[in-house]
């Protein structure tokens, strides 16, 4: 409904991207929604972050993290900013560029310091970097939200890191 309402209203188009994507599995029309709200505001923090999410679905990683650190800038300032630098970390792990993954969940946890994703990937990350303290440190803050994590949960098939794994 909100689409028919409001066709050309970048926020609208995304979030209607997003559901395509999501619920429907329809990529193509997916990836046209976003493309029409990027090309109507290329500064929309929503509307690249839907880009960058059909773009991962057409196997174009390197143009889907762009996007996430073009939708991380644009995002900066706002409330929920820290849900973009989540995705640029999702999105450099797709890459295989740990040390920007591990920046990108650490501006995310100094953002919203008991957002778990960023938590439980700080803690992988730390481990991948071989930085033992580090994971202890975060593995100790998860614990507060997650009081039976243990760092073997990462190994866990249905602990949620999942990006992790395709590594």
């Amino acid at each position: 409904d909100a689409l028919r309402a409001m066709a050309d209203h970048p926020v609208v188009l995304s979030l209607a991207s997003r559901i395509s994507l999501k619920m429907d599995g329809d990529v193509d029309h997916a990836h046209y929604l976003a493309l029409r709200a990027a090309e109507m505001s290329d500064q929309n923090p929503y509307a690249l972050e839907a880009l960058g999410q059909t773009l991962i679905f057409h196997g174009n990683y390197a143009a889907a993290d762009q996007m996430a650190q073009r939708a991380r800038t644009a995002a900066q300032g706002l409330t929920n900013g820290f849900n973009w630098d989540m995705q640029a970390c999702l999105t450099s792990l797709g890459l295989g560029q740990l040390q920007s993954a591990r920046e990108a969940a650490a501006e995310c946890h100094r953002k919203m310091p008991f957002y778990r994703p960023a938590l439980r990937y700080l803690v992988a990350l730390s481990l991948l970097a071989d930085d033992r303290a580090d994971a202890e440190y975060h593995a100790s803050r998860l614990r507060r939200i997650e009081p039976d994590f243990k760092l073997a949960s990462l190994i866990e098939p249905d602990y949620p890191v999942e990006t992790l794994r395709v590594l």
